[in-house]
């Protein structure tokens, strides 16, 4: 251990209030400088989740999160990220981490 050296991985934060609704918004664009992402949902519903390229729908998405819970992205993912209500309008909150 005597060689361990802690990295630092991101210096800078980005939050970002997404509106959401039945039509698909961008969460957050492809970024390959981005290493952290938190997606809050605040919108009264579930918030459908797209990890990559397509067209997010309530039968295409990567993941759903539930109204007032929060959603990890993986770290290793720098593509495009998408959501989409299956009805209602709000808002989610993006932390991307660079």
């Amino acid at each position: 251990l005597k060689d361990f050296k802690m990295k630092l991985i991101g210096s800078t934060s980005v939050v970002t209030e997404v509106a959401c609704s039945t039509s698909a918004a961008t969460l957050a664009s492809a970024n390959e400088s981005r290493v952290y992402t938190i997606i809050h949902n605040a919108t009264g519903a579930a918030l459908y989740v797209l990890l990559g390229a397509g067209t997010v729908a309530t039968d295409n998405f990567s993941i759903t999160i539930a109204d007032g819970a929060s959603y990890e992205v993986p770290s290793l993912f720098r593509g495009a990220i998408s959501g989409v209500l299956a009805s209602g309008t709000g808002n989610a909150y993006v932390t991307e981490i660079y």
